[in-house]
């Protein structure tokens, strides 16, 4: 399991398949099932299967490059951080699970992720798409250093959303 960057209180890493349960317990959640209905899985079997294609992607930095974001004080992991490709460039995605939001993780891991891609992999500019129902997460990327680009209706999920666009 290899660690792309740590701070003070997080590492973010390579998934393995010791991750499965977490991972598919975190889907049943009722904050990802509104926000992000694409990462609900309906068996352990499929969690498993997404972590094996998720892993086949670091190795050759292939997107979705999606993070595991593990508190380093005992080493639980406590949801997970990603980079995909949009029509704009590459965006960054994140969810923590319901019992560690609130404590500032998300911003952390954001933050993390967003000066990593910016080295790593020569992103010159991070986008954050957020549906605005979601206050949470717009804070999360306003905290993290983003701006504000851009308002209005965005296709996703099976229909449209009135969404924010946030730079980094």
């Amino acid at each position: 399991m290899s660690t792309i960057c740590t701070t003070p209180r997080l590492r973010l890493r390579e998934f393995t398949l010791d991750d499965t349960e977490l991972i598919y317990q975190y889907s049943r959640e009722e904050t990802l099932r509104r926000e992000i209905p694409d990462e609900v899985y309906e068996t352990r079997e499929e969690a498993r299967e997404t972590l094996e294609f998720l892993m086949a992607q670091y190795a050759g930095k292939t997107y979705p490059l999606v993070y595991g974001v593990e508190r380093r004080s005992d080493g639980l992991l406590l949801g997970h951080v990603s980079l995909s490709e949009i029509d704009e460039g590459i965006e960054i995605g994140y969810a923590i699970g319901q019992a560690h939001q609130g404590q500032g993780y998300a911003t952390e891991a954001v933050r993390a992720m967003t000066d990593w891609a910016k080295k790593a992999l020569a992103a010159s500019t991070v986008y954050g798409v957020v549906r605005q129902v979601n206050p949470g997460s717009c804070r999360v990327l306003e905290k993290a250093g983003y701006a504000l680009q851009s308002s209005g209706l965005r296709p996703g999920f099976g229909g449209e959303y009135l969404t924010n666009v946030y730079t980094a």
